[in-house]
């Protein structure tokens, strides 16, 4: 299929491991801005976001079910995580994980790299030169304001209700020992996690803070009666071995509010089946 010359994306919002240069090998390596410039307006600017690396972790082991890859729970392998990842890679070559430093995987740093803090930090310099701001997830809503700015949005541009996160019962309560060790285990995400909060605390104080706060107050002046208006009080647990929250939207009278409450509400999943159908137009056979 070949993208009709006339139509570009707006917005490309999913999972992609992103490389500053194309790779013919693009599962190892990622997409590159020769990829993306194919798909994307000239004037595009990148967002991406991090965690804490010991959350980040956490989450990621219970996604990826890697205690199938590690033969442990995440606590267990925490105590040793040389030890249980250096078996995995003698037993299996294929991984599609990286098993440490995660996020920076995900930017582009191959596997080969990814203990290498001199690989690091060039590819740390890389991301500060080519996106244009690292959300940080501990602190969402501030860097929504920033992004707003950013792309002269309106708040309803930026409203959002959490959605497929787990059920507090599947999140794994880990003592603070197994969270240091998990930090230090992936100290090349820390570093890049660092880097991008002092960042970010950089850009809020430029924007000055009184503002950020008022914009806050705004913010949630905004969210929250949309959550009387769009959502009807049910909640559903949702998926398989992992429990996930889904809130049921209200129907709405007025079509454009239909649209919007469903949106906010909608799972990923169900939001890239709608993507596929509504992007089919924008292709040829």
């Amino acid at each position: 299929m070949k993208l009709q010359k006339a139509n570009k994306y707006n917005i490309l919002a999913n999972h992609a491991r992103y490389s500053k240069k194309d790779d013919e090998n693009a599962v190892s390596i990622g997409h590159g801005r020769r990829t993306f410039k194919k798909l994307m307006p000239a004037d595009t600017v990148y967002v991406t976001s991090v965690r804490h690396p010991a959350s980040q972790f956490e989450s990621m082991y219970k996604y990826y079910k890697l205690s199938n890859r590690f033969g442990v729970n995440i606590r267990q392998f925490a105590k040793s995580p040389l030890k249980y990842f250096v078996k995995s890679k003698s037993e299996s070559k294929r991984l599609r994980q990286s098993g440490v430093n995660p996020m920076l995987f995900d930017l582009g740093l191959k596997k080969k790299y990814l203990r290498d803090a001199n690989r690091i930090k060039r590819k740390i310099r890389e991301i500060e030169n080519n996106f244009k701001l690292v959300i940080i997830v501990e602190y969402f809503d501030e860097s929504l304001i920033l992004l707003k700015d950013m792309m002269c949005w309106e708040f309803l541009d930026i409203a959002y209700f959490t959605v497929n996160a787990r059920i507090e019962d599947e999140i794994e309560e880990l003592s603070q020992d197994s969270k240091d060790n998990l930090t230090a285990w992936n100290e090349g995400d820390m570093m890049l996690y660092n880097h991008f909060n002092k960042t970010l605390w950089r850009k809020i104080e430029k924007f000055g803070f009184e503002r950020m706060e008022s914009e806050l107050e705004i913010f949630h002046g905004v969210i929250d009666p949309l959550k009387d208006i769009c959502l009807n009080g049910n909640k559903h647990i949702h998926g398989g071995k992992t429990k996930i929250l889904k809130y049921e939207a209200k129907r709405m009278p007025s079509s454009e509010d239909n649209y919007l409450c469903k949106s906010l509400t909608r799972k990923p999943q169900e939001y890239l089946e709608v993507l596929r159908k509504k992007m089919k137009t924008m292709y040829r056979m």
